[in-house]
């Protein structure tokens, strides 16, 4: 099985607006710093459902069955058209949290509800992984640095998912290699901080047939299935 990440559309003649991104804000009172607001829900182990309230358009924005966003963190949650989370019900996932959003723009401030939820797999993929296999690696954002680092377990690699004596605030936890167990049977699942959502081919396939917007994708040569 071949396997691709979801990555936001760019074309701003599909999304409406050059910056990639359609939303930015919720609206001016919503409070961001507590633990279960969309900056911070995605930190709690195990994950928790975010307190949301209407998120803002860009004034040139194009509603899509993804919409992109600054907002959410989307290693951990999507804005989905309801539409198109009743499509992936008919492909094999772990249990969700599907949360009724608002949208409105943020000229006139008019409510848009065409039917949007941020889509949160609650648990990540990680208790599939064949750690004998798989490699993995901590880098930084802000110098050369590379480290090939041996992880055994999913207890050790959550270690690294928030900083510590091994993890400045600069860097994070990549992977150059992932094997699954032969009993991951998902069609979409995510991958925590490692990298966000992926599907795989048979549902990239699907819904590029159906003519979903707002989404595009990018094969993950480097994730395979243990054949065994």
């Amino acid at each position: 099985m071949t396997y691709f990440s979801i990555q936001y559309e760019y074309s701003p003649k599909i999304i409406g607006v050059k910056e990639l991104c359609q939303t930015r804000l919720l609206v001016e009172e919503y409070d961001y710093d507590t633990q279960d607001s969309i900056r911070n829900y995605w930190r709690q182990r195990p994950i928790i459902k975010p307190q949301l309230n209407t998120f803002l358009l860009e004034k040139k924005a194009i509603i899509t069955d993804l919409v992109s966003s600054t907002q959410g963190h989307s290693h951990f949650g999507l804005l989905l058209s309801n539409k198109f989370i009743n499509f992936l019900n008919q492909y094999s996932r772990q249990e969700a949290f599907i949360i009724p959003i608002q949208f409105a723009y943020k000229e006139n401030k008019a409510n848009y509800t065409g039917g949007h939820s941020l889509f949160i797999l609650k648990n990540s993929i990680l208790n599939y992984f064949n750690f004998k296999k798989s490699k993995f690696k901590i880098v930084s954002i802000l110098e050369k640095y590379h480290k090939n680092i041996e992880i055994k377990s999913v207890e050790s690699l959550e270690y690294f998912f928030k900083p510590n004596e091994a993890m400045l605030w600069h860097h994070k936890i990549m992977f150059d290699f992932i094997e699954f167990s032969s009993d991951m049977k998902f069609d979409i699942f995510r991958l925590d901080q490692l990298g966000g959502y992926y599907v795989s081919s048979r549902l990239k396939e699907a819904i590029e047939r159906e003519g979903f917007t707002g989404m595009r994708f990018e094969e993950a040569k480097n994730i395979v299935v243990d054949k065994a």
